[in-house]
């Protein structure tokens, strides 16, 4: 047969508030791996379709973590149904389908793929904020000059660019 897996997004399955993945907060962090693989051989043997509410339901009479365990079926499924940030998002991907020996061996189908370029953009995009590189230099003065001293040179930098900007702005309004 063959077994299905829809992946749902951490906050969407976590059963806590507040998502606190620690065992000392979450009782279904704590001992999961003690208890994982009779839940996922019970929900592998039981069910082909391995979605949201049956991972949960699984998750909840096994006590373990819910994200953890579809990510533990990813292993076992032929298909894996889940939106694309697993594939493309450094931070989120299924690392194990993207190892040097599994080359050739997984066919990734996109919906949705005209989103890719703001989607792209969104997961390999970072943001400056001046108040907190002037905010680190404060706790960085007493440790490091050095430190201190590439700080500074940061903050003229994004001055110099917000400058530019404000300038680029002031002539788009003049045209």
């Amino acid at each position: 047969s063959v077994k299905c897996l829809t992946l749902t997004a951490r906050e969407k399955i976590c059963p806590m508030e507040g998502m606190h993945c620690d065992p000392v907060q979450c009782p279904y962090a704590a001992g999961h791996y003690d208890r994982i693989n009779e839940v996922l051989y019970q929900a592998l043997t039981q069910c082909d379709s391995l979605g949201r509410d049956t991972v949960l339901e699984a998750a909840e009479s096994g006590m373990v973590c819910p994200y953890e365990m579809q990510s533990d079926l990813t292993r076992f499924a032929d298909a894996i149904i889940g939106d694309y940030n697993y594939v493309f998002d450094p931070n989120v991907y299924l690392k194990r389908f993207f190892a040097d020996t599994k080359n050739g061996e997984h066919i990734f189908l996109i919906d949705e793929a005209h989103n890719m370029v703001d989607r792209a953009r969104e997961m390999y995009s970072e943001t400056l904020v001046k108040e907190e590189i002037l905010s680190i230099k404060r706790y960085a003065k007493p440790v490091s000059k050095k430190l201190v001293n590439a700080l500074e040179k940061c903050n003229r930098i994004m001055l110099e660019y917000k400058r530019d900007c404000d300038r680029d702005i002031t002539e788009l309004e003049d045209i």
